[in-house]
């Protein structure tokens, strides 16, 4: 074990990214952190999430795994016992059921496989995680959505809200794997290795097992990929020892992470076994040493303040001492009996913890990631203070002058006590707390949000949560702000469908709020962005406009001209991309224009504006064409159009604006005589054909 660096003690609070890099160090807790206070800015809030999310020593999680953790996954990888052959030039497009024992690596080695198969070893390509469907009552697993070439992953071994996933997906996987295999993509299924005895003969036979690689060749490759270099000589399997034989893949790679952590923690000199001494220590069983601490110190005074420094590690010895103090109002702790003068010293007590003060008074633990231990340690000790707990840590943040980066490190490490126990109802009573207009903290809301979301226990509730918050029009207007950031920065990735859902009932919101404004801006981002989007955001109108009348409708109206500009629908790639997208652009089109003859007329002029610049756009305007016609507007389109001809400048751009109103009038001719365009589909070059 390393000495303390001189002048300070190095050390890394552990699980929420908060770091302390000694006296001579600024401190960095959780990167740039923001308490966002009203007037609470989107852009915020989703720069908070993003950093997040770009972690680096993190993989990507949600509904993408983006190329850079496929390329990062590639060159980390020790390919597994059982890992099947794979041709360099990719394999035939279809599906690989992949099994194995938890800790065998079997998201890494599905990511590997996909990459190979879709020969895109040497460019790594996005993967897209699935389910993707499963709103309304609609398949978990959404076929049309397949594009051509795409990667896809599937864990099946997760659980859900109604159990286990697989059991719930066992009647659409078949399907799927067949529109999988004719739309050119691949497919990748994780298992258990007890749910292949629930598969048909023919795929239990087909399903490939994969045994744990060699860990200490795991760790050294994530050493190189991280830049770390070992001493002349270094044998992994010698320094890790007995270790490596009962640790997984993810261990592994956790291990070499933390080497890193305490690189950037060490004082100026030292080297990588230094590192990795402290590392290593870190991730041993501490549970021994602090249950031994705390029976030999089994005064309220002593333990009240090793959970103060553990939650409050990085902030001032006064402010953990304050939090001591609270904490010991909050458990009922008795009063101390000896006179104030005749107390032990507040720093004596923190030395005999195992806590040290930095010459600028911040608080550490001696020990390397000491302090995340301590807190799993007193919510595993004390499941009947949980509620004490949390309440404690609760009041502090709302009551204490702390910086905001603090602020966001200490509830990171509420959040992420309470979603290890299975508390996530209380994390949503925090959010709810933190995301008014007089919590303040908006900024950590969506930060808890994201926590929620990532964690397979409590993700269907927060997305149900999501959905209250979306609809109720008692949600305060920084709420609706935070569930609007979280839509568009998390929960789009995962399950795109809620997130379209969610985001539209934010834009519905009364008075022209900013949170409304900043959902419908958001819809347009979705249209613009991404061609699946783009179609689950058109799938939407066309179920909500095709019926007459509504409580918002001229809402829901004005929305659609606006994600159904031709600016926004071209960004995206080509438009319509199949048959559905073009139904659901002209069902959701004919619904608004039969409520507004004027704005019909309008948008119908935009279309006409694009068709004049040619490419594809013809085809779109025939379709604005067909939606009019279906709205029994034909007629006055067919008269808007001949005047908008009329009115073009000069001789050319008026031979121009004919040929392109031809094409509308075409398309209303077709609709007239009960004929309708069947909409492009999809071709395996990413094309469009007629």
């Amino acid at each position: 074990m390393t000495a303390p660096p001189a002048g300070g003690i190095g050390s890394i609070g552990g699980g929420v990214g908060a770091a302390v890099a000694g006296a001579q160090g600024p401190v960095n807790i959780g990167g740039r952190q923001v308490n966002v206070t009203a007037p609470v800015d989107l852009a915020e809030l989703l720069q908070m999430l993003a950093e997040t999310a770009a972690d680096g020593d993190a993989a990507g999680r949600g509904g993408t795994i983006t190329a850079a953790d496929v390329e990062r996954n590639g060159r980390c990888f020790v390919e597994p016992g059982g890992f099947p052959e794979v041709d360099p030039d990719g394999a035939p497009p279809g599906t690989l059921l992949l099994t194995g024992t938890p800790g065998s690596g079997r998201r890494g080695a599905a990511m590997r496989w996909l990459q190979l198969a879709g020969g895109a070893a040497r460019r790594a390509r996005a993967i897209r995680t699935l389910p993707d469907g499963g709103g309304n009552g609609a398949p978990l697993l959404d076929q049309e959505a397949v594009a051509p070439g795409e990667l896809l992953y599937l864990d099946a071994s997760l659980e859900d809200e109604d159990g286990g996933l697989l059991t719930r997906l066992a009647a659409e996987l078949a399907g799927y794997r067949a529109a999988v295999e004719r739309s050119g993509a691949w497919l990748a299924v994780v298992l258990d290795p007890g749910q292949t005895r629930a598969l048909p003969d023919a795929d239990r036979q087909e399903a490939v097992s994969i045994r744990r690689p060699d860990v200490p060749e795991v760790f050294a490759a994530h050493l190189r990929v991280l830049g770390l270099e070992p001493p002349p000589g270094f044998d992994p399997a010698e320094w890790l020892g007995s270790w490596a034989g009962s640790a997984s893949v993810g261990e592994a790679a956790d291990l070499a992470l933390l080497v890193r952590q305490a690189q950037r923690a060490a004082a100026a000199g030292s080297g990588f076994e230094d590192w990795f001494t402290d590392a290593f220590v870190s991730v041993a069983d501490w549970s021994e040493e602090i249950g031994r601490r705390l029976d030999e110190r089994r005064s309220s005074a002593e333990r009240a303040v090793l959970l103060s420094a553990a939650v409050l590690e990085g902030l001032s010895a006064e402010q953990v001492f304050a939090g001591a103090q609270r904490l010991r109002a909050k458990a009922a702790a008795p009063e101390d009996e000896e006179p104030p003068l005749e107390r032990k010293g507040f720093a004596a007590r923190l030395a005999e913890l195992g806590v040290g003060v930095h010459a600028d008074r911040r608080v550490a633990f001696t020990e390397f990631r000491y302090a995340a231990a301590v807190r799993m340690r007193f919510w595993d000790d004390y499941p009947w203070l949980h509620e004490e707990f949390e309440e404690w840590i609760a009041e502090y943040l709302d009551e204490e002058p702390l910086p905001a980066g603090a602020r966001t490190a200490v509830a990171e490490r509420l959040v992420e006590q309470c979603l290890r126990v299975g508390r996530g109802d209380a994390v949503l009573a925090l959010v709810g707390r933190w995301a008014s207009e007089e919590g303040g903290m908006t900024g950590q809301a969506v930060r808890a949000l994201r926590m929620l979301l990532e964690d397979e226990h409590a993700a269907s509730g927060t997305r149900r949560w999501l959905y209250a918050q979306a609809t109720s029009p008692e949600t305060p207007e920084v709420r609706a702000l935070a569930v609007t950031a979280v839509c568009l920065e998390v929960l789009v990735g995962t399950h795109p469908h809620q997130a379209v859902v969610r985001l539209h009932h934010v834009a519905r919101r009364r008075g022209r709020s900013q949170a409304a404004e900043e959902a419908a801006r958001g819809l347009v981002r979705l249209a613009e962005g991404d061609p699946r989007l783009r179609g689950a955001v058109l799938h939407r109108f066309a179920d909500r406009l095709a019926v007459p009348g509504g409580a918002h409708r001229r809402t829901d109206d004005e929305l659609l001209y606006r994600v159904t500009d031709p600016g926004v629908l071209g960004r995206a790639g080509r438009f319509p991309a199949d048959r559905r997208e073009a139904a659901d652009f002209r069902r959701a089109l004919a619904g608004a224009m039969a409520a507004d003859r004027a704005e019909a007329v309008r948008h119908t002029e935009r279309w006409l504006e694009a068709a004049e610049e040619g490419g594809l756009w013809a085809e779109a305007a025939g379709l604005v064409a067909e939606a009019g016609t279906e709205a029994g507007r034909g007629a006055v389109l067919y008269t808007a159009a001949r005047r908008w001809v009329l009115a073009g400048a000069g001789p050319r751009e008026r031979a121009r604006r004919r040929t392109a109103a031809l094409g509308f009038r075409d398309g209303l001719d077709e609709a007239r005589a009960g004929g309708r365009r069947a909409g492009p589909g999809r071709s395996t070059d990413g094309g469009i054909r007629a």
